[in-house]
């Protein structure tokens, strides 16, 4: 029972923050009005198609990994090439969706409200919403792959850093720039839990460029031919 604790308490772990994360930003957004607040919730309930596709990969990369080290019995951490495979995956979805919402974002709305600013601040917020999807679509992947690799507390602590962060930001931000200062604070507390996530997991979003070496081409040695004639 209480490995079952250990495991599962930084997963239950992070589900609480994440929702109390978003309890939060909905008392942001609260302050601009009982429209923000309906643009707000339409948006959010859409994005769940997007972030169900991320914890999708998610599973997938926990069951994954395991059996991946299973094959190598004697390698002790998990493999990069696997980390790799999840988190090009993850960011390919984050960016589709993004675009997918971006291009539909006013039918979305009209199939939803026939408000027009209910509607305006919700288009706002699905073109706006990629530069938190697509670092976040990573986040929540290559979390089933540090999950299975043992960095549960780790990854808890990331969570907690990043809710943190985003909240505070999420205070500070409309005061410059209004309602998509919540917005922008999203994008950033992402950025930085990716950013977390991608050192725990000693993975790099740019492959390293290794220096050419320089190729010295030598005659070849002269040959002296000393056999009698």
């Amino acid at each position: 029972m209480g490995a079952v604790l250990r495991t599962g308490a930084p997963i239950a772990g992070d589900f609480l923050v994440r929702m109390s994360g978003a309890l939060a930003l909905l008392a942001f957004v609260g302050r601009s009005g009982v429209a923000a607040v309906a643009a707000y919730g339409i948006g959010l309930k859409v994005l769940y198609f997007a972030t169900m596709a991320f914890y999708a990969i998610r599973n997938a990369a926990t069951i994954h990994t395991p059996r991946t080290l299973a094959t190598h019995p004697r390698q002790r951490a998990p493999p990069r090439a696997a980390g790799r495979q999840v988190l090009a995956l993850a960011l390919l979805t984050g960016a589709g969706a993004s675009a997918l919402f971006a291009l539909l974002a006013a039918l979305i709305m009209r199939a939803f409200t026939a408000d027009r600013e209910v509607a305006g601040i919700g288009v706002l917020f699905l073109r706006c919403v990629g530069g938190y999807l697509v670092p976040i679509a990573a986040v929540i992947a290559l979390a089933g792959f540090l999950m299975a690799a043992g960095q549960g507390p780790r990854l808890f602590a990331v969570t907690v850093l990043g809710t943190g962060g985003q909240t505070a930001l999420a205070w500070w931000l409309p005061v410059r720039f209004g309602l998509p200062g919540v917005w922008l604070a999203m994008s950033l507390a992402a950025l930085l839990q990716l950013v977390l996530v991608l050192w725990l997991a000693g993975l790099r979003l740019l492959p390293r460029r290794h220096p050419q070496r320089e190729v010295v081409h030598r005659r070849p040695a002269a040959t002296h031919d000393f056999s009698p004639h």
